[in-house]
């Protein structure tokens, strides 16, 4: 559409130019009638003796100067009626290439205003406020995904008694009174900072820690970060 307006602005001369240049090449050949019928005259005169040898030059010259404005004005209205020349097409269409450059970084720059966060969920902390300057890649809010909750456990080896992914497990979580029946879905060993390092120089090792994670088998409603969770073997339920 935008270069559609910019074609017909270009190429179109306005009304008013064009007649008033067809008003020129009127003017011009009225003119020219004149002077040939003076010429003709004045031949006719010198014929007879009448008309002098300059004045048959001057009827000539005039003769000569209205042809000439005739042919000017004829080509004032040639260029009126075809328009802008290629030159000055070349330049307004790369007025137009340059606008829309401009607009195209404009909206660029107005995407890059909306923020959209990666996942869904609930917003528990704000880095940033009103009106500050931020630099890419820096953290704005912190948003926790209520419905992807996991349990996750720091067990020592001797103690994972053969634990495995896909094992169920009872969870028990004090805040809301309730026990869950979740599934174990890693089992990764810490590194050793996380050790618990031997009490006697011989016939002791240092033990490692591994982080288990578990998800809920269902929903819990409720069921937050941060919150205390205690586990228990699923087949231990009823002992």
């Amino acid at each position: 559409m935008v270069a559609q307006r910019n074609e017909t602005a270009i190429g179109a001369t306005r009304p008013e130019i064009i007649r008033a240049r067809e008003a020129e090449l009127a003017a011009a050949e009225a003119d020219l009638q004149l002077a040939q019928e003076a010429a003709t005259r004045d031949q006719a005169l010198e014929q007879r003796g009448v008309r002098s040898q300059a004045v048959i030059e001057q009827s000539a010259r005039n003769l000569a100067a209205a042809e000439r404005k005739v042919e000017a004005a004829q080509a004032q209205l040639d260029l009126a009626r075809g328009g802008a020349s290629p030159e000055e097409r070349a330049v307004a269409a790369a007025q137009v290439d340059q606008a829309r450059a401009a607009i195209g970084q404009a909206e660029a720059n107005i995407d890059e205003l909306n923020v959209t966060a990666p996942q869904g969920g609930q917003v528990t902390g704000r880095m940033v406020e009103l009106g500050e300057n931020v630099g890419a890649g820096a953290p704005l809010f912190t948003i926790v995904d209520l419905d992807g909750t996991w349990f996750t456990f720091n067990i020592r080896e001797n103690l994972l008694g053969g634990l495995k992914v896909g094992d169920r497990l009872r969870v028990q979580v004090p805040a809301l009174d309730a026990e869950i029946d979740a599934a174990v879905t890693l089992i990764n060993a810490q590194g050793d900072f996380a050790s618990w390092r031997a009490t006697r120089a011989t016939g002791d090792f240092d033990l490692r820690s591994f982080e288990v994670r578990a998800a809920p088998a269902t929903p819990v409603p409720g069921l937050r970060p941060g919150m205390s969770a205690l586990i228990r073997p699923a087949e231990a339920e009823g002992e």
